[in-house]
């Protein structure tokens, strides 16, 4: 036994029953020293079980808004570029912890560029991807006038 642990004892969890002794289970007469504690633990647990189900209830209430707004960072469809009809995607992507979105443009039987651009904004990701797509056609123009 340790050395400042010698003196403490441990402390009477029984009560002293009629006819001398302490009670134990093999005892009928055996009865803790509180009752109110016992009532106090059984308390906070149905507490504790109300808490845990109403916070459930509230967490299936979130999962619907947290779905559609995590749905909402992917944005797929057509635009008009210069009279011809043009695809874009805007999908999100972490990288070392942070949130960046990839654009996408091109322009199925027209070219086949592919403007690429990938940055913090939702907007800026499209409009990146347009601007590079208009560099590269430059681009490709320029060289092929060259020839």
């Amino acid at each position: 036994m340790h050395p400042r642990l010698r003196g403490i004892r441990p402390p009477n969890l029984y009560k002293r029953v009629p006819g001398g002794g302490r009670g134990h289970a093999s005892n009928p007469s055996f009865k803790p020293q509180s009752d109110s504690a016992a009532r106090m633990k059984l308390f906070y647990f149905v507490v504790a079980l109300m808490v845990v189900g109403a916070a459930t209830a509230q967490w299936q209430d979130l999962i619907g808004p947290f779905v559609s707004k995590l749905s909402g960072l992917w944005k797929e469809g057509t635009v008009d570029f210069l009279g011809h009809s043009c695809e874009y995607s805007v999908k999100p992507q972490i990288s070392k912890f942070k949130l960046y979105y990839k654009g996408k443009v091109y322009c199925p039987g027209w070219s086949n560029i592919v403007g690429n651009s990938k940055t913090k904004s939702r907007t800026g990701a499209m409009n990146g991807a347009i601007e590079d797509f208009v560099k590269k056609a430059i681009q490709k123009g320029q060289e092929e006038i060259s020839f």
